[in-house]
C-alpha cells in the first residue's frame, strides 16, 4: 500500500489576555486543534507560530509577519497556513484583506479549523463579513476593558504589565477570580535606584554623573537590572519614572491608541522612593544639561565657562569660544561673531582663559561668598516675621500658578504632537519641551523649601551655618585641582559679559550674573542634607538682574 505524502503547512495560535489561557482557546487547546486538523486533512505542520498576550488588531505581531513572509517566499516552503479560527490570525478587515490577497498569490491555503469560507465568491464574502464581525467585537470588548481597567486604577489597583525596576506587585484582595494587585517597594532593587539618584545627583563627591557614567560604575561593580546590565537608556528611564515619587500615570491613551489630555489620565498612589526634592534637582540638572537644549561640548567642556560667557558690545550679545594661539601653548575666550564675520564685526577684545576665569573665581570669594554678603542675601530667608512669612505664602502661591501655567503649556505642545499638527521630531519641539520640563522642575523645587520653611513655623539658617557653608564654598573655589570647582562656579554663574575696555591698555568691562534663589536653595539644602554635601543642581544666584563685577 502506497503512503500519501503529506502537504507542508505553518500553524498560528494566538491569545491576546492571560483569562483566555484557561478556556478552550489556550495555547495549548489550539496546537493540539491545529495539528489534529493537518493530520486530518493530509498535511504535515513544520512549524508552529506562537504568539502569547498579542491583540488580533495589532498588525505588527513579529511571529504573524515571520509567517506571512515565509510563507510568501519565492521558495514556496508551505501549501497552507492552518489556524483555530479566523480570529486568532487577525481581527481586522485591512489585515484580512491584504494578508489573503498575498497567499492568494503565492498559492498558499488559508484554513482554519473551526470555519469553512470555501474559495468561491460566496466564500470570499462570508470571510469578508466574519472580519468585519471580528473586528467590531474586538473593539466592543476592548471599551470594556478599558472601562474594567479605570475603574481598577481608580481604586487605586494595579493593571498588569512590567512594572518598573524597584517594585513589585502583590495581589491584595480577590474578588471572585479576579486578584487584585499594589505596587509595593522591592527593597533590593530600591537601594539600586537610590544610588543611581545618588550619583545622578552628586556623583561620588565629585559632581553629578550622566547616564553613561552611571551605567559604566554600576556595571562595573556587578550591578544588574534584573539580571541585565545598565545602559544609558535605562538608567534615563529610571531618572524618568513617576512612580519613585509616590504615584503613576494610567490610562494615558484611548481606545485607538491617541494620547489622552492629561486631565483624563488616571492618577495611581504607591510607596515612594525617592525625594521629591532630590527628583526635582535631577530634573532640573538633566534638562539643563539635554542635548537639545546644551550642546554636549558646553556641558563636558574642559574650560570653567564654556557656555556661560558673551559678549557685552551694543547691538552683538553672541556666545564667546575657545581659541588658541601660539601653536596651542594659549588659550583665548573670543567672540564667536568677531570670529567669523572677521574683526571688523566686533570690538570686543579676546580675554585668555586663565585670566577670566581667575577674575570670575575672585568675584565669587570677594563679592559673595563672604559671610557678610551671604547674610545680607538671605536676609529674607532669615526673617521668620509675620510679614516674611506673609510673602513667602505669596511666593508659594506665584510658584503653583507658574507651575500650572507651564504644565498646561507643556500639554498643549503634547497634544498639537497627538493630533499630528508637530511632528515629535521637529527640534522646536524638543527645545520647548526641555524649556517647559526644567522651568516646571525649578519652580517645583523652589515651592517645595518655601513650603519646607512655613511648615517648620522659622528659620532653619543660623549664622554658624552661614559661615561654614562660605567656609566650603571658598575653599573648594581656591582648589585649582578639585573636579568640584568647575561645578560650584557654573552652579552660581549664570553668564559672564565681557565688554570692550574704555581706554586701550585697560581691563574690559566684566559682569558677572546670575540668581539669588540658587544661594537660597543651596544653603537651605546643605541645612537638611544628612550626607554632609552640597547640592549639585542648575540655578542662578543674583535675583532680578542684580550683578557683581
Amino acid at each position: 500500500m502506497t503512503k500519501t505524502k503529506r502537504l507542508p503547512a505553518f500553524g498560528y495560535v494566538r491569545v491576546s489576555t492571560d483569562e483566555q489561557e484557561e478556556n478552550r482557546t489556550s495555547i495549548e487547546s489550539q496546537i493540539s486543534a491545529v495539528e489534529s486538523y493537518a493530520h486530518d486533512h493530509g498535511y504535515q505542520i513544520i512549524e508552529m507560530f506562537i504568539e502569547p498576550a498579542a491583540s488580533g488588531r495589532n498588525q505588527r505581531r513579529p511571529k504573524f509577519l515571520q509567517m506571512i513572509a515565509l510563507a510568501t517566499a519565492p521558495d514556496h516552503p508551505v501549501e497552507a497556513i492552518i489556524g483555530w479560527a479566523q480570529s486568532r490570525l487577525w481581527r481586522d478587515l485591512e489585515t484580512h484583506v491584504n494578508t489573503r490577497n498575498s497567499l492568494s498569490k503565492a498559492r498558499v491555503a488559508l484554513l482554519s479549523v473551526t470555519q469553512s469560507f470555501g474559495n468561491d465568491s460566496n466564500g470570499q464574502m462570508l470571510g469578508n463579513m466574519t472580519a468585519m464581525f471580528d473586528e467590531h467585537f474586538a473593539r466592543e470588548t476592548a471599551k470594556h476593558t478599558r472601562r474594567t481597567m479605570r475603574a481598577n486604577a481608580e481604586e487605586g489597583f494595579y493593571n498588569g504589565g512590567r512594572f518598573p525596576f524597584g517594585y513589585e506587585a502583590r495581589t491584595v484582595e480577590v474578588r471572585g477570580k479576579k486578584e487584585k494587585r499594589r505596587l509595593f517597594i522591592n527593597e533590593q532593587e530600591a537601594v539600586v535606584v537610590r544610588l543611581i539618584y545618588d550619583l545622578a545627583d552628586h556623583g561620588e563627591g565629585e559632581g553629578p554623573m550622566g547616564g553613561r557614567a552611571i551605567a559604566g560604575w554600576l556595571n562595573d561593580r556587578g550591578y544588574t537590572l534584573r539580571g541585565k546590565p545598565f545602559y544609558n537608556g535605562t538608567i534615563a528611564s529610571i531618572l524618568s519614572q513617576p512612580h519613585y515619587l509616590g504615584r503613576y500615570s494610567n490610562m494615558t491613551v484611548d481606545e485607538n491608541g491617541d494620547k489622552l489630555p492629561e486631565t483624563d489620565w488616571v492618577w495611581v498612589e504607591c510607596p515612594p522612593i525617592i525625594d521629591p526634592e532630590q527628583a526635582a534637582r535631577i530634573a532640573t540638572s538633566r534638562a539643563k544639561r539635554s542635548p537639545k537644549v546644551t550642546a554636549p561640548r558646553i556641558v563636558s567642556g574642559p574650560t570653567l565657562l564654556t557656555g556661560k560667557v558673551r559678549c557685552g558690545m551694543p547691538d552683538c550679545g553672541a556666545g564667546f569660544t575657545m581659541a588658541t594661539g601660539k601653536g596651542g601653548r594659549y588659550r583665548y575666550y573670543r567672540c564667536n561673531r568677531r570670529t567669523n564675520a572677521g574683526a571688523g564685526s566686533c570690538k570686543c577684545p579676546a580675554v585668555r582663559v586663565e585670566k577670566l576665569d581667575a577674575i570670575v573665581v575672585d568675584a565669587l570669594l570677594e563679592k559673595l561668598f563672604t559671610q557678610e554678603r551671604l547674610a545680607e542675601l538671605l536676609a529674607r530667608v532669615m526673617d521668620v516675621s509675620d510679614q516674611a512669612q506673609q510673602r513667602q505664602r505669596a511666593e508659594l502661591g506665584q510658584c503653583r500658578a507658574e507651575t500650572d501655567r507651564s504644565q498646561a503649556a507643556l500639554s498643549r505642545l503634547l497634544d498639537l504632537v497627538a493630533q499630528g499638527i508637530m511632528s515629535p521630531r521637529d527640534p522646536a519641539l524638543a527645545e520647548k519641551l526641555s524649556e517647559h520640563r526644567a522651568r516646571i522642575a525649578t519652580l517645583s523645587e523652589r515651592a517645595n523649601l518655601l513650603e519646607r520653611q512655613l511648615n517648620r513655623g522659622g528659620t532653619i539658617l543660623t549664622p554658624d551655618l552661614i559661615k561654614r557653608f562660605s567656609q566650603l564654598i571658598r575653599d573648594r573655589l581656591r582648589d585649582d585641582e578639585s573636579p568640584l570647582r568647575r561645578s560650584y562656579v557654573r552652579m552660581f554663574v549664570d553668564e559672564v559679559i565681557v565688554g570692550a575696555a574704555p581706554d586701550k591698555g585697560s581691563e574690559p568691562h566684566i559682569i558677572v550674573r546670575g540668581s539669588q534663589s540658587t544661594i537660597e536653595t543651596a544653603v537651605i539644602s546643605a541645612a537638611v542634607s544628612t550626607k554632609g554635601q552640597l547640592p549639585i543642581f542648575d540655578r542662578e544666584w543674583c535675583r532680578l538682574g542684580d550683578s557683581n563685577t
